[in-house]
């Protein structure tokens, strides 16, 4: 359901003075000490100055941070309380809210053969150049990106990304097709100014909005239903009712949509 996420807190001086004392080091420097107990624990934090305030900037590996990859609604509790923990341990205290920034919605399927997520991959290079907002850039064999400038939605062969990266594969990475659809800070605005759902992890942290945003972003993209070769659809066109005529220009379709891909088949 859910991978990672970003958020940010302001500081107010007082944290900064706090954080001084506590850890002995300038604010700039303070994450690394942070980074020493938490990264390995799927939190990565950063100290920054913008214009004359400090913000605190954390990204959290849902996977790494409860220790499960098939991350469900139901786990919200869990990562509530260890986020919680977290910031305890930094501020001595329950007062924080992160406000979140970003937010990577997945979904993991695994396809056992390298051959077969190769064949995936190609197909999926002849769907559909844009849709609404969104376009296609596909410049990686085994990577798919959808992008508007709110919403990132991709897909791609995880353990080939592994591989290219020269990074060890997780035992839930290997064989699988991931498929994305990031929520960048401008659409998290839009939508708390326009449907009034806040910038925080609980309201994001739900079924129903991931199932909607896979649908949306990722479903009228790839398409739904079986993929067949010339071959076998055209017996599928022989054996139907329609005319003669009209069998010809679904073959002719298909053939181009073979060569072309849909948008250049259209």
């Amino acid at each position: 359901m859910i991978h990672t996420a970003k958020f940010y807190l302001k500081l107010s001086n007082e944290d900064i003075n706090f954080l001084e004392n506590k850890y002995w080091e300038f604010i700039s420097l303070i994450s690394c000490k942070i980074d020493d107990v938490y990264k390995e624990k799927g939190i990565a934090t950063t100290f920054t100055k913008i214009y004359s305030n400090w913000y605190m900037y954390c990204t959290i590996d849902f996977i790494k941070l409860i220790g499960k990859s098939d991350i469900k609604e139901a786990d919200y509790s869990k990562v509530q309380d260890k986020i919680n923990q977290y910031l305890y341990d930094i501020f001595q205290d329950n007062k924080r809210e992160l406000i979140l920034i970003r937010l990577d919605y997945r979904l993991d399927v695994k396809v056992e053969a390298k051959a077969d997520r190769e064949t995936i991959m190609y197909l999926y290079n002849k769907t559909a150049e844009k849709y609404k907002f969104k376009r296609k850039y596909n410049q990686y064999d085994t990577t798919i990106y959808f992008n508007s400038k709110s919403i990132q939605s991709k897909c791609y062969d995880k353990e080939a990304e592994r591989i290219d990266k020269l990074q060890t594969i997780e035992d839930y990475e290997k064989s699988i097709l991931r498929f994305e659809v990031v929520l960048e800070n401008k659409h998290l605005n839009y939508m708390k100014r326009q449907h009034n759902i806040e910038k925080n992890l609980k309201n994001y942290f739900k079924d129903s909005l991931y199932q909607k945003y896979m649908l949306e972003n990722l479903g009228v993209l790839l398409y739904y239903g079986d993929h067949y070769k010339i071959y076998s659809a055209e017996k599928i066109i022989e054996a139907s009712d329609i005319k003669k005529s009209d069998k010809n220009l679904i073959r002719e379709l298909l053939v181009d949509i073979s060569k072309y891909g849909v948008a250049g088949a259209m």
